[in-house]
């Protein structure tokens, strides 16, 4: 049926069906801000859209209808349907439209890594090479940091290049990439390797004396173009320019024996590069041996260069180290190297007593060997240079290295001091300093005969937590509330800090707070409900939870005044409260109505009758209105009876 029809009366309405009346059409009720949980990292931005709510429970998009507020805009800006996170923290981000507001509360983490820029870009090396590489991060506010120790490192071939915290060792010829990770976030640093380019091979022993029948051992030491070294007594090629006085073991590379007395020019040689030594042939008169030391003792984990001297028949010595043949009755305790260029080396293996032997042609001698417990050899302490607050303590770890290669934690035995003790003492925990005055001081722990010693500099206190009061405060539409802001310091001392925080409230719709010059921290309750008061400070925060309720009566009054009744007659009094928002509202069925002077004037509290007034006999009287903690009275004049 059409409105027109339904406009019709008279005949019409008698002929047709009553008709409905129109549907209202629905009203906005409410806004909300979508998403409603919004985390950024500083330097993102997102999409975000403010949905109206109607009567009907329909919602539509009202993005560009609203108008968009950032609580703080040094931490996040709003713009159109794009909220734009500048810095570390929180923020409200409210959307208003007439009278309806609707907020958000935005986390901004820190700024995330966007891309990453290696130091060099590229590496040529030769085999045996070494390079050290950096990693800058370009971070999403488009500022950057160094991510060294934050980044994976790995190769994509660790035959060609390894890589270990950014320190290149090029392996073998080829080309490779190193991969640099930071999360999701790639790059890689392509690497060439070419050959080592030798440029010398050197050969030990030097010009050595060799007796008649003996065996000797060489070892030949490769230098690279980059000064790098490499053993290459297996590799090289080895030779004697005259065979009849030395020869080489073909199945012993860099071993030969001694055949005739005389020289021989001694070659090893690998591509085009030669290393060269003399070597003499002595005669077989060799009449003693001895080692030296005869008598060793070491640290487990330490190791000795024993020497084999032989005497000749002429009184004179010379040195058989490396032709003589080593060894140990007891390997668990000393192991004795025989190994081209280790040749009459003692390692120690564990602990006990154990006997040396060396042997060259059919001479013997022997040594004694002892090895004892490990050894301290290093006291290191960490961290290294810390940097303390004032009223504030540092750990310190003191670690120990022992001959064996084994590190210990010595905290908890070593002594501990601090020169000046002014600026640090040691009185409690091991190794937990506590500071006792601003300046630089070194540490010092000692243990086992050693001393282990950093730097330290005790600065000023910082702060250490906000404390916001009052902490839980309720509050009636219309109230305000001035916080007040408490800095705690390292050093226990707390100061005001109202004036230097700044202030935020998580729903402004809510509560609003304020940060204008000599309103700071004063905060304004605005419509019923919950809001979080944030007092930030660098990266500290206190807070606050307001509970909001309605507009409440912040005073009274009570109309007429004075009033005037006739002695056995009524007049009405009116009770009106001024609320916290300012408005007026009628309480005279609210208030206790009470007479001071009742045989003068009564008062009634009956229902209809509250705040009527009835004369008793002539004379003054005050009536009083009460509501809650607010009162307000008037004079009453009872005249003669009308």
């Amino acid at each position: 049926m059409t409105a027109w029809r339904c406009a019709l009366g008279g005949a019409l309405t008698l002929m047709l069906a009553a008709c409905p009346a129109p549907t209202p059409a629905p009203t906005l009720d409410s806004l909300a801000v979508e998403p409603g949980d919004l985390q950024l990292a500083a330097g993102r931005s997102a999409r975000i859209e403010a949905v109206g709510v109607y009567s009907d429970g329909s919602r539509s998009d009202m993005t560009d209808d609203v108008g968009w507020i950032s609580g703080d805009e040094t931490l996040a800006q709003v713009s159109a349907d794009e909220v734009f996170a500048l810095a570390e923290g929180q923020v409200t981000i409210t959307a208003t439209f007439d009278l309806l507001v609707a907020s958000v509360l935005l986390e901004i983490g820190p700024a995330e890594v966007d891309s990453l820029v290696p130091h060099p870009l590229a590496l040529e090396l030769a085999a045996g090479g070494t390079a050290d590489l950096s990693v800058t991060a370009v971070l999403s506010d488009g500022t950057t940091a160094a991510v060294d120790d934050e980044v994976a490192w790995s190769s994509s071939d660790p035959g060609v290049v390894e890589v270990d915290a950014g320190a290149v060792v090029a392996i073998g010829a080829g080309e490779a990439e190193i991969l640099i990770e930071h999360g999701t976030v790639l790059a890689t640093v392509p690497v060439a390797v070419d050959e080592l380019g030798l440029v010398a091979i050197d050969i030990t022993p030097t010009e050595p004396l060799i007796p008649l029948g003996a065996e000797i051992a060489f070892a030949a030491t490769g230098r690279g173009t980059d000064g790098s070294t490499e053993d290459l007594t297996t590799t090289v090629e080895w030779s004697s320019s005259d065979v009849s006085h030395l020869v080489f073991d073909a199945d012993q590379p860099g071993v030969a024996v001694a055949i005739e007395e005389g020289g021989a020019l001694v070659e090893a040689s690998l591509g085009g590069t030669t290393g060269e030594t003399v070597a003499t042939v002595i005669a077989a008169d060799v009449v003693a041996l001895r080692i030296e030391p005869d008598v060793v003792d070491m640290a487990l984990g330490l190791s000795v260069d024993a020497a084999a001297i032989g005497v000749l028949s002429d009184s004179s010595e010379v040195d058989l180290t490396a032709s003589a043949a080593w060894s140990s009755d007891d390997p668990t305790v000393v192991s004795a190297r025989n190994d081209a260029g280790e040749r009459g080396r003692l390692v120690s293996e564990g602990e006990g007593e154990a006997t040396v032997r060396a042997v060259v042609l059919d001479l013997e001698a022997s040594a004694s060997v002892e090895v004892t417990a490990p050894e301290l050899v290093e006291l290191t302490l960490s961290p290294a240079g810390a940097e303390l607050p004032f009223g504030s303590s540092q750990a310190f770890t003191a670690t120990g290295t022992w001959t064996d290669g084994a590190e210990l934690d010595h905290t908890a035995d070593a002594d501990w001091s601090a020169d000046p003790s002014s600026v640090l003492s040691f009185a409690g925990d091991p190794g937990v300093g506590q500071s006792t005055g601003i300046g630089a001081t070194v540490v010092t722990a000692s243990f086992g005969g050693l001393d282990g010693s950093t730097d330290l500099v005790v600065v000023a206190p910082e702060l250490v937590s906000i404390a916001v009061t009052p902490p839980n405060p309720e509050a009636a539409v219309g109230e305000q509330i001035q916080f007040e802001a408490t800095g705690t310091w390292t050093d226990g001392s707390a100061s005001d800090l109202t004036l230097d925080v700044f202030w935020a409230s998580s729903a402004p719709g809510f509560l609003t707070v304020d940060n204008l010059g000599g309103s700071e921290g004063l905060a304004t309750a605005q419509a019923p409900g919950l809001a979080t008061v944030l007092a930030t400070l660098g990266t500290l925060s206190g807070a606050a939870v307001v509970t909001v309720g309605p507009a409440a009566p912040a005073s009274l009054d009570v109309e007429p005044d004075p009033a005037t009744v006739a002695a056995g007659g009524q007049t009405a009094l009116t009770a009106t409260a001024t609320m916290t928002d300012g408005s007026d509202e009628d309480v005279t069925a609210d208030v206790l109505w009470s007479s001071l002077q009742p045989a003068i004037a009564t008062t009634s509290n009956d229902l209809g009758l509250e705040g009527t007034v009835f004369g008793v006999t002539p004379g003054g009287a005050t009536v009083t209105a009460t509501l809650g903690d607010l009162s307000a009275s008037v004079t009453v004049t009872v005249t003669g009876a009308p």
